[in-house]
């Protein structure tokens, strides 16, 4: 039984059910309340957090609760890269209009298998460059830009600094995007309490000793002061006080104590 205090949402597939369903439990005395347009409309909920907005870099993260996914808008001046988004596209480009800046460069850090990646629609309207590394688009008849390890990328008249940085391990050419060496979209490589899974292909030893290699990577390359911001969440708890889901690689380190193994 339901406690009579306790407060009820309503969810259907499009929010027709879970209204009726609403009335029913109202009149016994219950507080309810519907999500409108059902599963439908949560899915395709996005959230936007600034990370940090200067004269070189405007840098977002934009939040889709439904799926735990998390995708990045980067400006510098007039010029825009959009790494991993999702299928909703209308809500990117939306984005980049309100914000006057064009798209030239949209970025999938790996072949995703729990979602519909939305980039390479996104850039055949917008005329955008898609990239993607190589490994990742076996047997794919789609064009692409192939991304290779430490290819630089410059944004808004070559003020700021992309870089792709291998992060094999969860996929076979898993890639993170550094920028200024501050700042690592770290795609499904690492996330703020964890690494990611390499047994999802079939192939767990081979991955997991990618994984290792790619931790023995980036504990050489990456400070303690980079930003990880990462293609996932599992919580709301992983939102920090910034509102956003992201933490120094240092942070990450000391409560993860996979990226301190090393052997």
């Amino acid at each position: 039984v339901i406690p009579s205090d306790f407060p009820i949402v309503t969810v259907c597939e499009q929010g027709h059910l879970a209204v009726k369903a609403a009335d029913v439990l109202a009149s016994q005395g219950y507080e309810v309340t519907v999500l409108k347009g059902g599963m439908e409309a949560w899915s395709s909920f996005y959230e936007t957090r600034e990370i940090v907005s200067n004269e070189r870099l405007q840098l977002y993260q934009i939040i889709r609760p439904a799926k735990g996914c998390l995708s990045y808008i980067v400006i510098s001046r007039d010029e825009a890269v959009i790494v991993d988004p999702s299928r909703h596209l209308e809500f990117y480009k939306q984005f980049v209009a309100e914000k006057e800046v064009t798209i030239r460069h949209i970025i999938d850090t790996h072949l995703h298998a729990d979602h519909i990646s939305g980039g390479y629609q996104l850039a055949a309207e917008t005329g955008a460059d898609y990239w993607i590394a190589t490994e990742e688009m076996h047997s794919s008849a789609r064009p692409y830009q192939a991304l290779p390890d430490r290819k630089e990328l410059l944004l808004g008249n070559g003020e700021l600094h992309f870089m792709s940085y291998f992060t094999p391990g969860h996929t076979v050419a898993s890639t993170s995007i550094l920028i200024d060496n501050q700042y690592l979209l770290s795609g499904d490589a690492i996330f703020v309490n964890g690494i990611g899974r390499p047994d999802l292909k079939g192939q767990a030893k081979v991955m997991a000793n990618k994984m290792f290699e790619t931790i023995q990577q980036l504990n050489k390359d990456i400070s303690e002061k980079c930003l990880i911001l990462p293609g996932h969440y599992a919580s709301q708890e992983e939102i920090n006080e910034q509102g956003f889901i992201g933490a120094t690689y240092g942070d990450i380190q000391q409560c993860v104590h996979l990226l301190k193994v090393n052997d």
